[in-house]
């Protein structure tokens, strides 16, 4: 939703991290591929599956060059794809407080943050229900 307020090389560095995200619990769910591809969509960059960069470079990249806006960006839409399977098992929990520490962001912005995905999770499926039923 806000992945083009990013510039090119945010985009492939927020890319590589999407990976190591949907990776981060050694399983790349269907669920999990549709929201990288709908992200390369939304940015304009070609679609990948694998990383170019380990998940510390990438994050010390981002950090770098980012402003705090731009990482709370990234920092959002990394938990809406660790959601979109409906699974926020130990890793995905761990990879998660390791990218709110990079942005800066609280715990409680992060609990926040990860309530609040789930709740429109929630209503998109309710959205999808009504419109199929």
């Amino acid at each position: 939703m806000y992945l083009n307020k990013l510039n090119n090389e945010q985009k492939e560095l927020f890319l590589d991290l999407s990976i190591h995200a949907a990776m981060s619990n050694d399983i790349f769910t269907d669920e999990e591929k549709v929201t990288v591809r709908q992200y390369c969509a939304e940015m304009n960059i070609p679609e990948r599956y694998e990383a170019k960069l380990s998940i510390d470079e990438v994050i010390e990249k981002l950090s770098t060059i980012s402003t705090k806006q731009e990482m709370r960006i990234v920092f959002m839409e990394i938990t809406a794809l660790v959601l979109s399977d409906n699974i926020f098992d130990e890793q995905e929990q761990a990879f998660v407080k390791k990218v709110a520490a990079a942005a800066q962001v609280t715990d409680e912005e992060k609990d926040r943050i990860v309530d609040t995905v789930q709740e429109l999770y929630v209503v998109y499926g309710n959205i999808a229900r009504f419109i199929n039923s």
